[in-house]
């Protein structure tokens, strides 16, 4: 029942100038004024909440005439560490998506550090104005990528970033599979990757909005619209909670690598002469002799890694003394498909 109760309150809250205006046959630049007022006034609280609300009634009637107030409002509720200072942040930042504003990077700088959703796709409108945070961002996912990391990635190659290209050079795993057979063995083999991850259980105070939270992914959906168009492409689908509680989680089922993969293409304006995975087939004869077959295919790849280098040096994203040094990560892994396995292969792992 309180649920129910608190629903029809929302609605007659969002509603209610609306329906004065009706009952009143104001014209529509007075509506507009009782808005913008409204707005306001909730902005110039230091409560959370009820900042929340100026946010939420800005976001949806998209009361263009307050984005300065709204940006403003953002300097009262930067602790990450508090969640009603998180939740007020975020309808803020909503409002200022859904009017189509273009805060100052100042304004914005902590919320994209932290890779809030709604300030990622504010930052997407002039991403080089807000590189230096962008940059945190991605470093701050770095170890575990989700799509804060992916789309921050994105804006810096669209900035054309200093240095982003060596960090991803620097970060990228390139794979070779080797497969030991006996003598005149044939061929084949595959492989299939997927990851995911889960975020938690959202509590909203009592007192506050219904919730708005931003979905980011690569695939589309109902309602979502494109942030970057990369490649890869990022999606936004905007989502009210009305709920008290609820729950979040993301599913990730693209690999790093891939993603890297595609920013070197675009840095470069050319498709990478490597691939993120390679086959080797060895026969095996003795262990110098695989050893041997082993370097030959990464000293292979490192070469047409190389090749790429020199393309990124004239395109200005690194500097010739790097493209003659760095050297790219390759993981190797060995199936030993050998009838006698008496004898142990050589080691050669990973570099």
């Amino acid at each position: 029942m309180a649920r129910v109760v608190h629903a029809m309150l929302t609605l007659a809250a969002i509603f209610l100038l609306s329906f004065d205006a009706v009952a009143t046959q104001e014209p529509g630049a007075a509506l507009r004024e009782k808005l913008r007022s409204e707005v306001t006034t909730r902005l110039r609280s230091d409560s959370p909440a009820t900042i929340a609300w100026g946010g939420f009634f800005a976001a949806e009637h998209r009361v263009v005439e307050t984005g300065a107030q709204l940006s403003a409002a953002l300097e009262k509720v930067r602790d990450p560490k508090s969640q009603e200072a998180r939740l007020a942040a975020a309808a803020l930042l909503d409002g200022l998506v859904r009017i189509g504003a273009r805060p100052d990077a100042a304004v914005l700088e902590p919320f994209v550090a932290r890779g809030v959703p709604p300030a990622l796709i504010l930052a997407a409108r002039r991403p080089e104005a807000h590189v230096e945070a962008l940059r945190t961002c991605f470093d701050g996912r770095n170890a575990s990528p989700d799509m804060g990391w992916l789309l921050a990635g994105n804006l810096l190659v669209q900035a054309e970033a200093e240095g982003f290209a060596e960090i991803v050079c620097s970060g990228l795993r390139l794979r070779l599979r080797v497969r030991v057979v006996d003598p005149g063995s044939a061929g084949g083999g595959g492989r299939s990757r997927q990851t995911s991850r889960g975020d938690g259980v959202v509590q909203v105070p009592d007192g506050f909005p219904p919730i708005v939270r931003y979905e980011l992914s690569r695939s589309p959906s109902f309602g979502s619209l494109v942030v970057s168009a990369g490649p890869p492409r990022v999606f936004a689908r905007r989502r009210t909670y009305e709920r008290k509680k609820f729950s979040i989680g993301t599913t990730r089922r693209w690999s790093p690598d891939e993603v890297r993969y595609e920013w070197l293409r675009t840095l470069a304006v050319s498709k990478p002469p490597f691939e993120l995975e390679s086959a080797l087939q060895v026969e095996w004869h003795d262990p110098g002799s695989m050893r041997e077959s082993v370097d030959a295919k990464r000293e292979e790849i490192q070469a047409q890694f190389t090749k790429h280098l020199r393309l990124l040096v004239q395109r200005g994203h690194i500097d010739q003394n790097l493209a003659n040094t760095l050297a790219v990560a390759i993981d190797v892994r060995v199936t030993d498909l050998r009838s006698d396995k008496a004898l142990p292969l050589p080691a050669v792992g990973r570099d």
